[in-house]
C-alpha cells in the first residue's frame, strides 16, 4: 500500500512556483497575462499584476513579458529565497533578553 502511495506522490508532485510582478501601462491588455501564468492579483490603482509561474520557466517567461508592448517592467518575487527558519534568531533574542534582565 505504501509503495503505491509513494508512486502516486511522485507522479503528482507539485512543481515549484515563483511569483512574478508585472507593471503595466494600461489595464485593457492585462487579460493577456493569463497566457503566461496564473494571474493571482491585479491592482487597478498601482497598475501591476501578480502571476505565479513554474520555477524552471520563470526566467524565460519574464524576458518574454518585458517584450510585450503594454508592460513597463517585470520583477521576480523574493519571498521564496528568504530563509524561513527563525529558530537561531529567536535563540539570539532570548539570550539578549536574559542579559538585559540580569543587568537590571
Amino acid at each position: 500500500m505504501t509503495d503505491e502511495k509513494n508512486q502516486v506522490d511522485e507522479k503528482f508532485e507539485m512543481a515549484g512556483r515563483k511569483p512574478i510582478y508585472v507593471f503595466y501601462k494600461s489595464k485593457k491588455n492585462v487579460h493577456n497575462l493569463s497566457k503566461y501564468g496564473e494571474v493571482v492579483f491585479v491592482s487597478e490603482k498601482k497598475n501591476y499584476a501578480c502571476l505565479y509561474l513554474d520555477k524552471e520557466k520563470a526566467d524565460e517567461i519574464s524576458i518574454k513579458l518585458t517584450k510585450l508592448p503594454f508592460v513597463k517592467s517585470v520583477k521576480q518575487g523574493q519571498m521564496m529565497d528568504l530563509a524561513a527558519d527563525f529558530g537561531e534568531a529567536f535563540q539570539e533574542y532570548v539570550q539578549e533578553e536574559k542579559i538585559k534582565a540580569i543587568g537590571q
